[in-house]
């Protein structure tokens, strides 16, 4: 996410004023290709986009596919002069912020792939295209309330000790682990239940830890209660303790809670009745890669999801100690 303060701050300067007819207004980024800088911009109806300069002769992979964002090749005027330029433009407005957080993405993959920028920025369109596609009227879940309620209680307690602990919450990023910084990573599932304790897994990667890393698996159990927090609630929280309101709320539109999201959630309130630190090593029950004879799932088979159960011992959580520590360096940037 280095970028995504540059590329946030770069769109409402760029949407500050009114764009003539037939232009575009751009906003130069730091980040250099074969040909030139990338730049940011708007046209005359506000859609947002992300310029990359090629060579007179350079080719590209062209994608229509996603009704929201598309990748093309495009001849503007730059000072006098026709130049042929990639062209990725979001044509839906309420998916501003989410095209942000694909763009400083985009902005990235250039950077470490710059000689060829259409397919650069093609591989970060398809990890988002579902996302991106995602009908407008859909609103969260009562599920991913509490999903999501636990990975926003559990950032609040890092941005406690470090407000730049921001940058560690990649699951918005549609990324392996909900947070990670460096070599430590933890993924959150919360619960409703109070009598087992049983979590969701997705994929074959989700309980497998970073190279040369350590995972931790953090499950939080919450309960109904009138006078408890809400999702805008810990939203307000995290910003009042220092975080930066506007790549929140850009992480938050990524997995679908807008700021009118999460009002139509104001009614939810939970209290967390227990949470769990485990280290996600040895023989703790989960499906990886290495699960198999082979190294990998047998052929055909290109995803999948689980259940395990942690009502009862083994595996047995972490101590107290252990907990706060994986906090501490996931909020401080400290490896394992």
């Amino acid at each position: 996410m280095r970028h995504l303060p540059a590329v946030l701050h770069a769109f409402r300067v760029l949407a500050s004023q009114p764009v003539e007819a037939g232009r575009v207004r751009t906003w130069q980024e730091d980040v250099r290709t074969r040909a030139g800088p990338a730049a940011l911009a708007l046209d005359e109806a506000g859609n947002r986009m992300l310029l990359v300069r090629l060579t007179r002769h350079q080719r590209v992979v062209e994608d229509r596919r996603s009704a929201a964002v598309t990748i093309e090749r495009v001849v503007l005027v730059e000072d006098g002069t026709e130049r042929p330029f990639v062209r990725v433009r979001c044509v839906r407005r309420h998916l501003d912020d989410v095209f942000a957080l694909l763009t400083a993405e985009m902005l990235q993959a250039l950077e470490e792939g710059v000689d060829q920028p259409d397919l650069a920025c093609a591989g970060v369109l398809r990890r988002w295209r579902e996302l991106l596609d995602r009908p407008t009227e859909r609103g969260l879940t009562d599920a991913q309330v509490v999903g999501l309620y636990g990975e926003l209680w559990y950032l609040r307690e890092l941005v406690r000790h470090d407000s730049s602990a921001l940058d560690a919450w990649h699951g918005p990023l549609m990324a392996r682990h909900d947070f990670r910084r460096g070599l430590v990573a933890a993924e959150v599932k919360s619960t409703l239940s109070a009598t087992s304790l049983q979590v969701e897994v997705h994929g074959f990667e989700q309980l497998q830890p970073p190279n040369g890393g350590q995972l931790y698996l953090v499950t939080v159990r919450l309960e109904v209660a009138e006078d408890g927090e809400t999702l805008a609630d810990l939203v307000e929280e995290v910003v009042t303790l220092g975080a930066d309101a506007s790549v929140l709320t850009a992480l938050l539109a990524a997995v679908g809670a807008p700021p009118t999201e999460l009002e139509q959630h104001r009614g939810k309130r939970f209290r967390v009745r227990e949470t769990r630190c485990y280290s996600v090593i040895g023989d703790f029950p989960r499906l990886v890669p290495e699960s198999f004879v082979t190294g990998r799932p047998p052929g055909g088979v290109v995803s999948v999801s689980y259940r395990i159960d942690l009502t009862h011992e083994p595996p047995v959580p972490a101590s107290e100690d252990v907990a706060r520590g994986v906090v501490q360096r996931l909020a401080r940037g400290g490896d394992v």
